[in-house]
């Protein structure tokens, strides 16, 4: 597992994004708990991460996909919601840790890296219930470690018992659009690119409580949730058009094989327009032609294409 420091060794760069990496640390191993996790048993003492629960999400995760311009008029576009359902498999004694440890899908590794994890921190809201509790209590900053990359730890607190089957109650928001506005890279800039569409039809989280803050080899048995969309960013739209070659006397038609598909609204050629069109088909030459569409977002993309018009 990465942990992430931001004096770093390699430097994952996206225009004027930098995302960092560091050192490589050991393996920890997953053993099977324990009747009871307790500081003075001698096997626990040896033991790597000690499972202590068998959870599951509340399906689906929510995902309200990021969209810059939306964003820019004041809503807060770009979060993911999820509940944790920890049904405890020992019991847990007073002064016991207990973290929940939340791995994120690989799409997300290189948003949790921005500023060292610094960035994800501050855009996480959490809280818990412990059993026999009606009030959620907040995740102070303190208790969120992002320091590691593709993984958050959740510390609970260890003044409470937890006996086998009680059922700890999480419930977690991550409001990565602020990460993304703060990137500064307007609405034209594709955000796909840090954070990809998921392939596999959603985003896949995978939970589990346990004793330790990080997990390297991650248990075959922990918790997956999924998201209810694949799409975490809307990018502006895209204008498909290529280079042209003619000969003297050609008829041009502009606006032919020309097309634009959009995240949201789907095929917009019709909306396409042409800004700006130099071509002479009866003189030899290299020409421009510029397109613009705008989506109903307001968002606008250009791209130009060269005409070489070629002699006889």
């Amino acid at each position: 597992m990465k942990k992430l420091t931001l004096l770093t060794a390699s430097v994952i760069a996206l225009g004027s994004v930098g995302l960092t990496t560091g050192a490589q640390l050991a393996h920890a191993d997953v053993v099977s708990p324990q009747a009871s996790l307790n500081s003075q048993d001698p096997q626990v003492k040896d033991a790597g991460v000690v499972v202590l629960d068998k959870g599951e999400f509340v399906n689906p995760i929510t995902m309200d996909t990021y969209d810059y311009s939306m964003n820019a008029l004041g809503f807060a576009t770009g979060k993911v919601v999820m509940e944790y359902d920890s049904k405890s498999l020992v019991t847990i004694a007073l002064g016991e840790e207990k973290h929940f440890n939340l791995k994120l899908p690989e799409e997300f590794n290189l948003i949790s890296g921005k500023n060292g994890g610094a960035d994800l921190k501050n855009a996480i809201t959490a809280s818990y219930e412990l059993p026999g509790n009606t009030d959620y209590t907040n995740f102070k900053p303190e208790d969120i470690n992002t320091s590691y990359e593709g993984q958050i730890d959740f510390k609970l607190s260890a003044t409470s018992i937890i006996n086998i089957g009680q059922t700890t109650k999480i419930k977690i928001q991550i409001d990565y659009g602020k990460i993304l506005d703060a990137l500064g890279q307007g609405s034209t800039f594709d955000y796909k690119k840090i954070i990809p569409d998921s392939k596999e039809g959603g985003y896949t989280f995978k939970g589990v409580l346990t004793n330790s803050d990080i997990i390297d080899i991650w248990p075959s048995d922990g918790a997956t949730g999924v998201t209810d969309g694949h799409m975490a960013a809307i990018s502006a739209p895209v204008i498909n058009a290529s280079n042209v070659t003619l000969e003297v006397g050609d008829a041009f038609d502009p606006k032919a094989n020309v097309t634009a598909i959009d995240d949201v609204d789907g095929n917009i050629t019709s909306k396409i327009i042409i800004i700006s069109n130099n071509v002479d088909t009866t003189t030899p030459g290299i020409y421009h032609v510029t397109y613009q569409v705008t989506n109903s977002s307001g968002v606008t993309s250009e791209k130009t294409i060269t005409v070489t018009v070629a002699g006889e």
